[in-house]
């Protein structure tokens, strides 16, 4: 994992010196001595410590522990505050999500699973670290399956070396140039987005260790090379693709109960898709714990609810039970902005001398990918309302992404409730409206306009390009670069001719 620090402004020396000295740990528990030290500030001044720090830590943990301490006795350094502080703006981990996760490799020669095993000790092949494939082939591939569509941030490549030095006398910095870095929801290379096309290390060495910044979303990571025979590379490439790797390290947010707390882990709507939301629960599957008679899960979809009692057939009704839970299929993966729910209420008036506010006090949504809520986010927990303050019918914010939306609430034995509460757990839902994105959104041309053609990531789908094809920049990848410029200048001055040998890269001609 690694720990991104952002403290309070240290242009002020006053706060550069309290944040001098400082020490991280990862623990099991709250104590940080029965933990692991990751970095303690030693050489760091007040005129040259960062606003902010990125801090590698290489350990496993639950707690994240940031310590400082100013002790009597000691003779204080330069530049150091008299006290000791905690001024902190934010403080972010990510974790490598790819650790000991699946993996694949076309035409291998040694286990494509050494890239995840966290090892980074001996970068030859004789320290069973690493991995490479097959002599002689055009097209090589290795990927890490995360087994969850995941929030990516960065992604770190570490070339095999043979612990030789590096440099161009290296053989596999020719076998590593002109890589690329793929994230996709399938397996196949060419369905996800390009976060890394090396084409930086053209003419300089390719560091052995490359930090790839992607902000994407997907399942799985997919590194591969090519050398076609019928493509030009330039020089110093390999004449042949290989992968020849030690470690591939994937950070982000590794659960999207991760994106409860943090949000940057969660995706919200396109804000040009945010005012033609569409409700996606309608006459959806439908599943629920307990059927109190004629009371079926569908009808919280059906789109009725003029009649809130539970003999006018518009709402789910369970049977009397500790835990109630029901939940909607909404077909595939779907961004989701909020939810309406409306209670049952036997059409009497709302309010305290109303039983049936009692049902609902305490409940909690969720959203997952699977049927099973604990895989998801909790979005919303009541704790706040009672009998007098609940409404009928609420509206819940919950910006996420996911294919079940679960009700859920408990009553269990032995555990004392706020005053108010039901003795038995209900989910007596009349209707049950999830409003968000339809996806694919290119299939509904209503809900956004299209994708720029120039635009290679057009993300989340909703018309808005977030990443531009080589050669073209700006919102809508409607701004050419100076090099394409130049070339296409250049094919002008030249009659429009043609080489006949076709270029890997025609921006670098």
């Amino acid at each position: 994992m690694f720990f991104h620090f952002i403290p309070k402004s240290t242009a002020n020396s006053v706060y550069a010196g309290r944040f001098l000295g400082f020490s991280v740990y990862v623990s099991n528990s709250t104590n940080k001595e029965e933990g692991f030290l990751c970095y303690h500030d030693t050489n760091h001044t007040v005129t040259d410590i960062p606003p902010e720090l990125t801090v590698p830590c290489d350990v496993q943990g639950r707690y994240v522990i940031y310590y400082n301490s100013r002790k009597s006795g000691l003779s204080p350094r330069f530049g150091y505050s008299g006290k000791a502080f905690i001024n902190l703006c934010e403080v972010e981990v990510y974790v490598n999500m790819a650790l000991h996760q699946p993996t694949f490799q076309l035409n291998p020669v040694y286990t494509s699973r050494n890239l995840v095993d966290g090892k980074k000790t001996d970068f030859s092949l004789g320290g069973n670290q690493c991995t490479t494939t097959a002599e002689n082939k055009a097209f090589a591939m290795w990927w890490v399956d995360l087994k969850n569509t995941r929030r990516i941030e960065r992604i770190r490549v570490y070339s095999r070396r043979d612990d030789k030095q590096w440099g161009l006398k290296n053989e596999f910095t020719s076998r590593f140039r002109g890589f690329t870095i793929v994230v996709s929801n399938t397996t196949e290379h060419k369905n996800g987005v390009v976060c890394y096309n090396d084409r930086v290390y053209l003419s300089n060495i390719v560091p052995s260790v490359v930090d790839v910044f992607c902000s994407a979303i997907g399942r799985y990571v997919i590194y591969y090379n090519e050398r076609f025979s019928e493509l030009t590379y330039p020089y110093g490439y390999s004449k042949f693709a290989f992968v020849d790797l030690c470690e591939v390290e994937v950070y982000g947010c590794p659960v999207l109960e991760y994106g409860f707390e943090n949000p940057k882990c969660t995706v919200p709507c396109a804000a040009m898709c945010k005012s033609r939301l569409e409700n996606l629960s309608y006459k959806k599957n439908t599943w629920q714990h307990t059927t109190r008679s004629t009371g079926y899960s569908s009808r919280a979809v059906d789109g009725l609810y003029t009649d809130r009692s539970y003999s006018g057939n518009q709402c789910a009704a369970t049977g009397d039970s500790y835990f109630a839970l029901w939940w909607v299929d909404l077909g595939h993966v779907s961004r989701i902005d909020h939810i309406v729910m409306y209670f049952r209420t036997d059409n009497e008036p709302w309010g305290y001398s109303n039983g049936l506010t009692s049902y609902f006090l305490g409940f909690s949504l969720y959203i997952s990918n699977t049927t099973n809520r604990l895989d998801g986010v909790r979005c919303f927990h009541d704790k706040t309302y009672t009998k007098q303050t609940i409404p009928d019918h609420v509206s819940i914010d919950c910006p996420y992404v996911g294919q079940y939306v679960f009700y859920y609430n408990e009553r269990f034995p032995g555990i004392k409730y706020p005053q108010g509460y039901s003795k038995y757990a209900y989910g007596d839902l009349c209707e049950v409206e999830v409003y968000g994105c339809p996806s694919p959104v290119a299939e509904v041309p209503k809900c956004s306009d299209p994708c720029p053609v120039d635009c290679e990531q057009c993300y989340p789908g909703t018309g808005w390009c977030t990443k531009c094809k080589p050669g073209f920049e700006g919102a809508a990848c409607e701004i050419i670069k100076r090099q394409l410029m130049f070339t296409i200048k250049m094919c002008e001055r030249r009659g429009g001719v043609q080489s006949r040998t076709r270029s890997a890269f025609p921006l670098e001609q």
